[in-house]
């Protein structure tokens, strides 16, 4: 199959691990991606690394806005603050360990065991992705897919990562902005060092890629 060689050299996540608690390799690393055929979009076969701030909307509550780090390694993290700059919830896919690290002020640090995806999806049909879309979005071609209210922009570049999602319908979204390739610092994704750490129930199988708006909306006051 032909391949074409993307080369980036640039310096570096809530909404498809907030619904349903669901990477560039380091700076200056070159990326294969494969020529898509008309039925179907390759990307990167491992993960990119990243960081982004995002934002996470309600129908009727206050936007949440942090960052969203994703490793080499497919581990990611997400932080997630209130208005006023208080911490909503930090969550932690850490792909190495196979768990699920959450923080909220109420509860502290939990962790359970949970197995993560460690291979990051390397192809979609256009059926799911939609049309590619003319403008990148910071810095990243984008496939869009629009329906009833619905809109959706997909980075095959970043793991197929859903770097926006809208719903006029129920007012959810998670926006992905300003994102940035590079290796996030390997301390982000466990808990701080001495921290007390309890032990959460179990979770179902899930990917690395974080979707946190229903925990998020879970932990508000």
């Amino acid at each position: 199959m032909k391949k074409t060689i993307l080369s980036l050299a640039l310096p570096p996540f809530v909404f498809a691990a907030i619904l349903s608690w669901y990477g560039f390799r380091s700076l200056g690393s070159t990326v294969t991606i494969f020529t898509q055929t008309p039925e179907t979009v390759f990307g990167p076969t491992s993960w990119i690394a990243y960081s982004a701030d995002i934002e996470i909307g309600f129908s009727s509550d206050p936007t949440l806005r942090g960052k969203f780090y994703r490793a080499s390694d497919g581990s990611s993290r997400t932080e997630l603050y209130e208005p006023n700059g208080d911490v909503n919830m930090f969550s932690i896919a850490n792909v190495p360990e196979q768990r699920m690290y959450f923080f909220d002020r109420r509860n502290g640090w939990r962790v359970t065991r949970s197995p993560v995806t460690a291979t990051p999806p390397s192809q979609m049909r256009l059926a799911v992705l939609g049309r590619k879309s003319a403008k990148k979005w910071y810095g990243v071609d984008v496939y869009e897919w629009v329906l009833s209210g619905l809109a959706m922009g997909t980075a095959p570049e970043l793991n197929f990562e859903r770097v926006y999602y809208q719903s006029i319908e129920d007012g959810r979204s998670r926006i992905l902005r300003n994102i940035t390739l590079e290796d996030p610092p390997p301390s982000l994704f466990s808990p701080p060092p001495g921290v007390p750490v309890k032990t959460a129930t179990p979770m179902k199988r899930e990917s690395a890629s974080s979707d946190d708006h229903e925990n998020s909306k879970g932990t508000k006051k």
